[in-house]
């Protein structure tokens, strides 16, 4: 095969099975990382992304920093607007790119072009880099990956210029997403390089990669997630090294076994498969014997070198995601898998040439291999339209996995506008979140998710019966969340306000104590708290727990706190509103005013702009009258306007056309409002058009009422 058929063949594949989701929406963290993240869709510049944390939209920080990510897609944003199609686009070009740079790895690691282009092409249409490719979100994985192998490309040949390069990309790489780094341990395992040119890659990227962290350190004040932003809060470190062997026995198993695939896994649990840990334990010891073997510099031993060092390919970027040293956000995800399935490929490749001692026979034999994957993973494909068609995919694929069930749930809910406001939908609600409790008793999210739907559909329930059997509900899922992880620090405010509707109030008080004395930033617990005191006549005790709230908040807008509401425009406006909020409580409405002033010039986005300026003239109107508070709408109005009419970027229109309407309906005047909304319609996507179909809804019918 010539060698230029070596790099157009795999990526040519990974193109075409990756076509079907190309007309996908956005789905789950899309919505975070991509259609309410200001640095993606709000037009700011690029350079802001290497200043802040990742998504800050979130408005709780991830404990990520993901500079080349964020760039990568706002430049989508700023070429295709909202629209899905532009982003999955980029996604299928780093798909070839990726498949194109590892057969160009082989090629240089010394493998005949046919058998290259059978491993890229192994690699290119294996079903557990669907998820990588076929979701937007993914595409942190990708970018990573791809700097990844270029580092290990640039750098397979000795050379300063060739190992700066490579540093420069390794540090791309954990740029992308931080388990690039682990590539300062791969380079120097290369196989074939002199002792010299190895020392030199550990100098040269050990020395990029130490500054290059330090300012992440930096910007984000942390290594990484904190707190409830954890996986496997309160477990040992013997247990979550039991896990790690777990999970990498079952990454190691989704390389030949790769169905059902899953978006979202089910946390492990106690006792522990001997199976899996057995099997993981092999996994580890064998990383041990691949060292020694890809330091070899025999040149007789170049073959085993090579398989070795597509061993490591595969271990070694496992290790951070294996939750042994640090919790991170995810238990286990295939997608974590888009870099070692190159090693995993390589290895393949170099067992068969072994064994059959032809290339052009093992690469027929890999080629062979790759055939059903093809089919696997162009179905997967076809799932990747929306939240519905995949997890209901992942429902009757693995239906004893909990996850799905709560994502559908949760799903239902955001589209209907919230349980509150989708009675006919509470059945199914209630129907997937008790399956995914019953399929995972340990998956704390479905087990929260259930107690704060029972909650809130207790709270307006008039049959007294029936109000008391979701409080049981909410009360006994409330403790379970709490029993699995104590940090998640909302589930005892859940349970506090349980039982205060249930009339328990000596437990109810108990409970809120016991919160704000573990979790002091709980501010909403302390307004709840304040109320509950206010209620019963103690109106001292209340002003205390909000005076000590206040407190708090001061403390961290100050820069004192746990960074989490102290660091970043999101962060700090939510951190303002709260402080307006607790000063309204406490009687200070000047000193609401003030912070809701300060909210507003901290404001990440129009529409957060926009909600808090409706938030500050309801404060204007009570102190100073129904003019204020008509003047501070009317002059965000006005910006908006001559923003959007000096031609603001695609990408952000949609978001300020809605912050218009939100601005015009608060003047009373809905023509206009549903003017602004309907110029946003044919610019929205996913979400963001599900609530311009409801705020259009919403106006048509105030007009019939009319």
């Amino acid at each position: 095969m010539a060698r230029w058929a070596a790099f157009l063949v795999p990526a040519l594949l990974a193109v075409v099975l990756a076509l079907p989701a190309r007309t996908g929406g956005w789905i789950r963290d899309d919505a975070v990382y991509v259609v309410n993240n200001p640095q993606v869709v709000g037009g700011r510049p690029l350079l802001e992304a290497f200043l802040t944390p990742f998504a800050p939209s979130s408005g709780d920080l991830l404990g990520l920093y993901r500079p080349m990510t964020t760039v990568s897609l706002a430049l989508d944003a700023r070429r295709g607007g909202e629209t899905p199609t532009a982003f999955h686009d980029t996604n299928l070009l780093l798909a070839a790119l990726l498949a194109a740079t590892f057969a160009g790895l082989l090629m240089t690691l010394g493998l005949h072009p046919g058998l290259a282009a059978a491993a890229a092409t192994l690699y290119a249409v294996h079903p557990v880099r669907t998820e990588a490719v076929n979701w937007i979100s993914g595409r942190s994985e990708l970018l990573m990956a791809w700097f990844s192998l270029l580092a290990l490309w640039v750098g397979s040949r000795p050379g300063f210029a060739r190992a700066s390069l490579a540093a420069l990309l390794v540090v791309a790489a954990t740029f992308a997403k931080e388990q690039g780094a682990v590539v300062l341990f791969l380079l120097p395992l290369l196989p074939g390089l002199p002792l010299a040119a190895r020392r030199l890659h550990l100098m040269v990227t050990g020395v990029a990669l130490a500054a290059a962290l330090s300012f992440r350190l930096h910007v984000l004040g942390t290594i990484g997630p904190e707190g409830a932003m954890q996986v496997l809060g309160g477990v040992s470190l013997w247990e979550r090294f039991l896990f790690g062997l777990q999970f990498l026995a079952d990454y190691a198993s989704k390389v030949v076994a790769p169905m059902p695939l899953i978006n979202e896994y089910d946390d492990p649990t106690i006792p522990v498969s001997s199976a899996r840990i057995l099997l993981g334990g092999m996994v580890l010891l064998a990383s041990l014997f691949a060292v020694w073997a890809a330091w070899s510099r025999e040149e007789s031993d170049r073959l085993r070198a090579r398989g070795a060092f597509g061993y490591l390919l595969f271990f070694i970027p496992l290790v951070p995601v294996l939750n042994i040293v640090y919790r991170t956000g995810e238990t286990f995800a295939e997608r974590f898998m888009t870099l070692p399935m190159a090693g995993a490929a390589l290895l393949f490749g170099i067992c068969m040439e072994r064994l059959w001692k032809s290339p052009t026979r093992a690469a027929l034999l890999l080629f062979g291999c790759a055939l059903p994957f093809i089919v696997l993973s162009y179905r997967r494909s076809d799932e990747w339209q929306s939240v519905d068609t995949l997890f209901e995919s992942q429902i009757r694929s693995a239906p004893q996995v909990g996850g799905g069930y709560q994502v559908l749930a949760a799903a239902l809910l955001e589209r209907e506008g919230g349980a509150e406001s989708a009675p006919g939908s509470f059945d199914r609600v209630a129907d997937l979140l008790q399956k995914a409790v019953e399929r995972s008793p340990a998956r704390v999210q479905s087990a929260l998710a259930y107690a704060r739907f029972n909650l809130r559909r207790a709270s307006t329930e008039p049959d007294p019966a029936v109000k008391e059997v979701r409080l049981g509900d909410a009360e006994k899922f409330f403790r379970l969340t709490i029993e699995q992880d104590p940090s998640i620090s909302t589930a005892r405010g859940g349970l506090a306000l349980t039982f205060a509707l249930r009339g328990m109030d000596t437990a109810a008080e108990n409970t809120w104590k016991e919160e704000l004395r573990v979790h002091p930033h709980e501010f909403r617990s302390a307004l709840n708290y304040a109320n509950f005191l206010r209620d019963r006549s103690r109106a001292a005790d209340a002003q205390a727990v909000l005076e000590s709230a206040r407190a708090a908040v001061t403390s961290d807008l100050a820069g004192n706190g746990r960074t989490a509401l102290a660091r970043g425009t999101v962060a700090r406006n939510e951190a303002l509103r709260v402080a307006a909020e607790i000063d309204v409580s406490r009687g200070d409405l000047k000193g609401a005013i003030a912070m809701l002033e300060e909210a507003v010039r901290e404001a990440p986005d129009p529409e957060t702009r926009v909600r808090t300026v409706l938030e500050l003239a309801r404060r204007l109107e009570s102190d100073q009258g129904r003019e204020a508070s008509l003047r501070a709408i009317e002059r965000v109005r006005n910006g908006l306007r001559d923003t959007l009419e000096s031609g603001a970027q695609d990408s952000a229109r949609p978001g300020l056309l809605m912050a218009l309407a939100d601005a015009e309906a608060a003047l009373g005047d809905n023509d206009e409002a549903r003017k602004a909304l309907e110029a946003a319609r044919p610019l929205a996507c996913g979400l963001r058009k599900s609530k311009i179909e409801r705020a259009l809804a919403g106006l048509a019918e105030a007009r019939r009422d009319r």
